[in-house]
């Protein structure tokens, strides 16, 4: 073995154990935060935009949960391209199914340039009255608890916080490699948030101050762009200012993705992060292929060795062996973690968490082959309609899947389209709310 070889290997085990350390003092700092969650209701009244495009898996409970947040002075904002989105008639039926809060459609038209979310999101910012002090986001695919709003609210009102924001955690809804792969790549890297480390907005749930947003001017950022939050985190960490993750924030999202769906949802995450934070998508792509040299390099390099009688072969394994230890240890945090963050439904990700430490060696070699995908790329498919990423992060749409079925109106309460999955019901609350449908401005 070579003194090039020994010190390469060395790299990557210590790469290995300090993001094991990142995950551990993640465990600690949210145990610490969920234990000393503000009660107070923030002030102030907070509108939550909810874009749409099609449905989801599980979308009706999905959006269910919006309806639920306690102690905050809210309304919701549910944003769609137009009215024959298949998600529609499932915003229509709750809104009138709850009364109680306040909620509205907003037809945001077909997008040009941005991103058809970027559209929508302006779309339902413009929207929005006066009275409006804070923004909150959240993505159709996510379901969160009923003190999340309050929760992610509270931590705008902390010197220096320009963002609040959360994180997904998948919950597989079959027992499959793709969905469990996903499971893990996707906990790996929830698990890294940390005080200390750079903390990127997540577009499912994040909030910012009203005036803050107008006096940074996001919606001139927004423009032309393929993405929503790693722009904002881009103009927040440009004023000095820095973006707080709240774990009390971990938002659970059902998912059921085929292994090419899995691989482009990868892809697709990555070729966002190499056109919008190119320093962060560097430090991945190399701590990708030393996670990979660590294991599958030493594993080929000592098996060769072993098999020609050379003295370093054992050693070589051992390597493989070390890697695969620190990964499993990594892993027990990450199903502490999901123990930590969804007690209720723990028992729901039990495949996931058992399969966890013995995919860590695929798990890394699939994550490293979506990242080396996205070298030299410039297109994406998102919901049906591709884009070309261009100079200074713009946008422009090359097509759009116009064959998926769509709903033509409005449909009465309790007539859903029957493609969407919509098994929770829920009871009419008895005092009148406002869910008139409306355009953008």
């Amino acid at each position: 073995m070579t003194t090039i070889m020994v010190i390469a290997l060395t790299v990557a085990l210590l790469e290995t154990f300090l993001l094991g350390c990142q995950a551990w003092e993640h465990r600690r700092r949210a145990r610490r935060r969920l234990a000393s969650l503000p009660c107070a209701p923030p002030a102030g009244r907070i509108a939550l935009i909810a874009p749409c495009k099609g449905c989801d898996l599980e979308l009706r409970e999905n959006l269910q949960s919006l309806f639920a947040q306690r102690n905050v002075d809210y309304q919701i904002a549910f944003v769609v391209e137009d009215v024959r989105d298949q998600a529609v008639p499932v915003i229509d039926d709750l809104i009138r199914r709850h009364r109680g809060v306040e909620a509205t459609i907003v037809f945001a038209g077909r997008s040009r340039g941005a991103c058809q979310k970027v559209h929508n999101l302006l779309a339902g910012v413009a929207s929005l009255p006066p009275a409006v002090t804070t923004l909150a986001f959240v993505d159709s695919d996510a379901r969160p608890g009923a003190d999340w709003l309050r929760s992610l609210v509270q931590r705008l009102a902390q010197p220096g916080v320009g963002a609040a924001t959360g994180y997904r955690w998948f919950l597989p809804r079959r027992p499959t490699l793709a969905n469990y792969l996903l499971y893990s790549i996707n906990a790996t890297a929830a698990s890294l948030y940390t005080p200390k480390s750079f903390q990127p907005i997540w577009g499912g749930s994040w909030a910012m101050r009203r005036d803050l947003f107008e006096q940074l001017d996001v919606a001139a950022a927004w423009r032309d762009k393929l993405t929503d939050d790693l722009v904002v985190t881009n103009v927040v960490q440009s004023a000095g200012l820095h973006v707080e993750f709240e774990p009390a924030c971990m938002i659970a999202s059902p998912v059921d993705m085929t292994p090419r769906e899995t691989f482009a949802f990868l892809r697709r995450q990555y070729l966002i992060g190499r056109h919008y934070v190119r320093r962060w998508w560097t430090l991945a792509l190399v701590a990708g292929v030393m996670s990979v040299a660590a294991f599958w390099g030493s594993l080929a390099i000592g098996l060769v060795a072993l098999a020609t009688g050379n003295a370093w072969g054992g050693a070589t394994v051992g390597v493989a062996a070390a890697w695969y230890a620190i990964n499993a240890a990594k892993a027990a945090l990450r199903t502490d973690l999901a123990a930590m963050y969804f007690p209720r439904r723990f028992d729901e990700m039990s495949g996931a968490t058992r399969c966890d430490p013995w995919l860590a060696p695929l798990s890394a070699l699939v994550n490293w082959l979506a990242i080396v995908s996205t070298i030299g790329a410039r297109r994406t498919t998102w919901r049906g309609i591709a884009y070309q990423l261009l100079p200074a992060g713009r946008t422009a749409i090359l097509t759009r899947d116009d064959e998926t079925p769509v709903v033509l109106a409005l449909q009465p309460a309790g007539a859903h389209a029957a493609t969407c999955d919509e098994s929770a019901e829920s009871a009419v609350r008895p005092n009148a709310g406002t869910g008139r449908p409306r355009r953008a401005a």
